[in-house]
């Protein structure tokens, strides 16, 4: 079972940063409970695997846990951050990213028709 979050608490510890949907929710009743879907190595793969969950429809906030007085040192351990979806979605968003995640570190490669005409291939 994932561990239960609070936006509150996350917004207090300055790890996310909240766009207007979730700034709005913040501090009601309204705000679900949250939990960490995965961890990401760096932030362009927590764009990406954000980007993903989004056009599913499943709500996600980046949590980065570079602190700024130890200048990333928790990064080397923890790794770069982390993704969170509300706990209704959580396992909904835990099998997207297993779908997605192998194709960002290269377990699948989209098969592509060749190399452009006029490319390596045909010199």
């Amino acid at each position: 079972m994932a561990e239960t979050l609070t936006l509150d608490d996350l917004v207090a510890l300055g790890r996310v940063e909240v766009d207007e949907e979730w700034e709005q929710l913040a501090g009601t009743a309204r705000v679900p409970d949250l939990a960490r879907v995965c961890i990401v190595d760096d932030g362009f793969e927590a764009d990406l695997l954000r980007g993903a969950l989004l056009s599913e429809g499943i709500p996600c906030l980046v949590e980065n846990y570079r602190e700024i007085a130890l200048d990333g040192l928790f990064q080397l351990t923890r790794g770069w951050g982390a993704l969170i979806v509300p706990l209704t979605e959580f396992d909904r968003a835990k099998a997207l990213v297993a779908e997605v995640r192998p194709g960002l570190r290269g377990g699948h490669v989209p098969a592509d028709d060749g190399p452009p005409e006029g490319g390596p291939a045909d010199a």
